[in-house]
This record gives C-alpha cells, structure tokens and sequence, in this order.
C-alpha cells in the first residue's frame, strides 16, 4: 500500500505533490484527535521557513495534534488524549496528505503508540536517496532522538513489515533488518518526517529522520545464496528436460566370456531371444572378441545362429503355397462374380426387348430403368476395381521387364562425357495407337454381327462409344502435335549445343596458341616481375620507385635500382605511372 502516492521516486515521501487521479475511498481519512491550523498566519509562517527547520509546532507553523492543556511538553502526557493513526504506512506513502471531514485535503502527522510523525515543510528540499542494493533488505535510520530506545523505533518501522534485527548505535543512528525486501521500500518513504517521543518538542525527544538503504554484508551474501540457488534450480530444471527429450541408451552388451558364450550358444538355438542373442554375437565380432583361443566357441554361435535357416524356408514354402491357394480361391470368386454380372446384365436386355417392354406399365418400366442404372453403376465399380492381390514374384519380374523395355539402347559409338539427346520414339507411339483403335472397331463390328437388334437404350450407348472415340482420337490428334513441338526445340537445343562446343573449342585453341606463340620474358625479368607484381597488388596505394627496389633488395639484393626501373617502364600493361611518377599495378 505505501508505494502508489503521487511522492514516489528517489525523493521519498517528503515532496509536495497532490493526488491526481485517485479514488477518495482510497485516500486515509483524517484522525479526529488532530487539531488543525489553517489561518493565514501559520501559513505567513510556513511561507517564511523555507529551509525546512519544522521545530515541531513550535511558533505555529507545523500542522498536527496540538498538546492537551496542563501537560508539560518533556513528561510523557503528552500522548494522552491522541488516537493512533489507523493506516500510518498508507498514510505515510501519501506524503501525509489526508482528506478532512469536509472534503478538504491537507497533511495530517501520524500518530504512533509512543510517538509522532510531522510531515516535512513543503518548501523544504526532498530527501534523496542512494541506489539500492540488490538483495537489500536493511535501512539506515539517522536522526535518532536520545530518548528513542528500540520499543520506540519498532513501534514505527514494524508497520511496514516483519522485522529481523534492530541495531541503535549511541551516535544517534540505527539499522534495521527487515524479513524481506518489500517493507524496505516503505519504510524509505518516511525520510524527511520528524519524530517527536511522546510528543515532546524538547532536543532529546525529536529529530528529523533521514531513512536511506543500506548495503549490509548479510544482505549481499543472502542475495548471492539465493541467485545460485536460482541458477542451480534452472540448470536442474534444463537438465530435466534435456533428459526428457533425450532418447533411450541402447542396452548394455554383456561382456565376452567362456560362460557368456555357452549361455548365447542356448539362445540362438530359441526364438524367443534370437534377436538380442544375434545383436550381441554381432557386437562381439566387430568389437574384435573373436581370436584363435576362443574361435570354437564362436563357430558354434554362429553355426547355432544358422540353424533357424531350414525353418525359415520351409515356413517360406508353407507361407507361399497358403498364398497361391488364396490367389486360386480369388480368382474362382471373381469368376463366378463376372459370371452373375453376366446373367444380370442379360436378364435385363431381355426385359427391354421391344415385344416384352409393351406389357409394363409405367411405372415398372420406370422401376427397370432404375435398376438398370445401378447395375450398370456396379458392374462399373466392379471392373475398375477388378484386380489379383499383388504378387511379389510376379512384380520383381515386371519390374525387371520394364527396366529392360525402357532401357534406352547404348550406342557403340558414343564416347564418355558426349552422350546425345535421344529423340522421343513418335512413330512407334503413333503406330500402337492406331492398332488400339483397330482392335477396337473389329470388336464393335464382331458384337453387331453376333447379337440382336438394338433397342433404343443400346442405340445411345453405341452412339455414345462413338462419341468418347472421337474425342480421343481428338486428343491423341492434340497429343502428337505437342510431341513434334518437342522434338523440335529438342533438336533446336541439340544444334545450339553443339554450336557452344565447337566455340569453346575453338576458344581454347586459339588461347593455346597464343600462349605457344608468346615470346618468354628475357634474363631475370620474370623473377623481379613476380616480385613486383606480388608487392604492388596487395598494396593500396601508388608506390615510388625507390620504395619498390627497397622491397625487392630484401628479397633479392642483385637488382639495382636502374633494374627496376627498366622493368617497370618496358611491361605497361602491368605497371603504370601517375602524375606524381608513382607506380601502380594495372595488370588486372
């Protein structure tokens, strides 16, 4: 409650400063044993002490509860009659600021058990405070009055929070050492505030309180143990979580012996631990267990390892023979299945013949034509989905078929590295496509010839085949002319390859040739181009000719300076001079 007042900051509690915004039920009500002044004097009075010397109501210019007549100020009457403050912390982080019975705000002190609290001038400078301390849990109190003894600053400071320890030295100062770091917040909110003991103005009984942090040696250590016990906590929650995701170890293999082995030798000879036993005779040869020694014993596991082979092409063989009979069984049924759709589908043409269709009414021929539309909807279905159960067998070898039929042919002639675009085979495509259409008018001829007349719904599914044979012929039409597109920019690409080839290895010829036909640099021209050209490239700037044969003596000291400089000025398309007869490296 004592850290949400309009004072708030590093200055404490102590400034001026209204309640802006503020809900009244929040704001402390004023304590009806306080006598306030509101005349124009005591406010002359306030206006004329700047400095903030509040002598505790002495001339009249502090503001609280005033002393009951016939007590002496130093006696300890001078509480009697006074109601302690029902919120002092509350009241405390609002700078003192209280609203009066009649709506007013103004400051009001805090009255405690055994003392009181006065509101600091609000023209006196606010307090400051230092940085606090990470971890702190302990204030330093300064201004303490002679006649403050521990019950005194405990009646104050235990409002804010629990409290640890209390130290009050003799040079008027204390130290208190709360539970926790919240309270320390609120209690440096009561900076600036002077406290009268027994509301007594004498010098021993009050003083002006200076609350500030404190950086105590507990305090640090308490805030290091707990950041490591932190760290500690969150590595132990990663590794947690790290051990989570983490995947299971692989079982520990047991170590080669004589008895491990002759235990191993019985489960192999089992189905119930062979995997395992195999794993870990696996294990033990590529671990390099195996030697002359122990080589027996190793030949008996492996060769109890083998003994499941005959068992497993015999179940094999079993395993084959149950599927051929399922494969036989597959096909009797779709035989029979073929055979009934075959019954069905002649039962129902021979219900829509002419001479019998004119016996139904019309509603048993609507019935019929209804059937024969999810017959027709079945048999569909059924041949689409009309297949054998794939066999391994027989698909490794159509695998293989096709690998070979769609292998394309290797030519004798072709070099490594100058393999040729193949063209797409467009006629054979061509002719397979129209021996399909072929076959398929000589079985539309051979079922006119071998069954009755039409009627009218046959009529329209023979116009209808008609139909779907036109658009494929159109389509395949479509699909030809796309693949002599492609044959074309094949071709096209096929010409510019060859183009490019024969450029480059014209390019490369000619470049050949050039090189045989340069002349070679003269004397030791190479060797101090070399140097120059390594020296001038990686650096920067233009160099002068006195720098460059500086270089070059450190490498080689029988070039002169005359040397070099012949060099420089015979090769111009490496070197170059500039206006201030500088060189540069210009070769690239």
């Amino acid at each position: 409650q004592g850290q949400g007042g309009p004072n708030m900051g590093r200055a404490g509690p102590g400034g001026q400063g209204a309640m802006p915004g503020m809900m009244p039920g929040n704001i402390p009500q004023s304590n009806p044993s306080a006598n306030f002044s509101h005349n124009a004097g005591n406010r002359n009075s306030e206006s004329r002490n700047p400095a903030g010397d509040d002598n505790g109501g002495d001339g009249g210019s502090m503001i609280g509860p005033s002393i009951p007549e016939g007590s002496d100020g130093g006696n300890k009457s001078g509480m009697e009659g006074l109601v302690p403050t029902q919120d002092p912390i509350l009241a405390a982080a609002w700078g003192g600021w209280v609203m009066t019975p009649d709506g007013q705000m103004t400051r009001q002190p805090i009255v405690y058990t055994r003392s009181v609290l006065y509101p600091p001038n609000p023209n006196a400078t606010a307090p400051t405070l230092r940085d606090k301390p990470p971890g702190c849990r302990t204030v330093f109190i300064g201004g303490v009055p002679e006649k403050a003894d521990e019950d005194v600053i405990r009646d104050v400071f235990e409002k804010c929070g629990p409290i640890q320890t209390i130290r009050i030295n003799k040079k008027n100062f204390a130290h208190i050492r709360y539970m926790n770091e919240a309270p320390v917040d609120q209690a440096v909110l009561l900076s600036g505030w002077r406290i009268k003991v027994d509301n007594c103005s004498d010098l021993p009984y009050t003083s002006k309180l200076h609350v500030d942090y404190a950086q105590a040696r507990d305090d640090q250590q308490a805030y290091e143990r707990m950041q490591t016990q932190i760290e500690r906590d969150e590595r132990m929650q990663r590794r947690m979580i790290l051990d989570m995701n983490r995947p299971p170890s692989p079982p520990s293999k047991p170590t080669f012996s004589n008895r491990e082995a002759q235990r191993l030798t019985e489960e192999l000879k089992t189905e119930e631990n062979y995997e395992n036993a195999a794993e870990t005779l696996v294990f033990w040869l590529a671990t390099g267990e195996c030697n002359k020694n122990n080589s027996i014993l190793f030949f008996n596991m492996i060769q109890a390892a083998l003994t499941h082979v005959k068992k497993l092409a015999s179940e094999k063989h079993d395993y084959e023979e149950q599927l051929k009979a399922l494969k036989q069984q597959w096909r009797i049924k779709l035989d029979m299945t073929t055979l009934q759709f075959s019954k069905i589908e002649t039962v129902l043409s021979s219900c829509t013949v002419q001479k019998v269709w004119d016996h139904f009414t019309k509603a048993q021929r609507k019935n019929i034509t209804g059937w024969k539309t999810q017959f027709q909807e079945a048999k569909s279905d059924f041949d689409r989905k009309k297949a054998l159960p794939p066999d391994s067998s027989d698909e490794d070898d159509n695998e293989s078929a096709a690998a070979v039929s769609l292998a394309p042919p290797k030519s004798k002639k072709a070099k490594k590295g100058n393999s040729a675009i193949q063209p797409m085979d467009h006629d054979s495509l061509k002719a397979a496509t129209e021996n399909w259409i072929k076959r398929q008018s000589e079985g539309r001829a051979m079922s006119e010839d071998t069954t009755t007349p039409m009627d009218e719904d046959s009529s329209e599914a023979a116009r209808t085949t008609s139909a779907e044979a036109e658009v494929m012929r159109t389509e395949l039409a479509e699909k030809n002319k796309k693949i002599e597109l492609l044959q074309q920019t094949l071709q096209g690409l096929q010409t510019q390859l060859l183009e490019l080839h024969q450029k480059g290895n014209s390019t490369a010829k000619e470049e050949q040739k050039a090189k045989e036909t340069s002349p070679p640099l003269p004397g030791n021209d190479p060797k101090l181009v070399a140097i120059l050209s390594t020296y001038m490239m990686a650096h920067p700037y233009a160099l002068s000719t006195n720098t460059i044969w500086q270089h070059v003596n450190t490498i080689d000291s029988t070039f002169s300076t005359e040397k070099v400089k012949e060099v420089l000025e015979n090769y111009p398309d490496c070197f170059q001079k500039d206006a201030n007869k500088k060189w540069k490296f210009v070769a690239f």
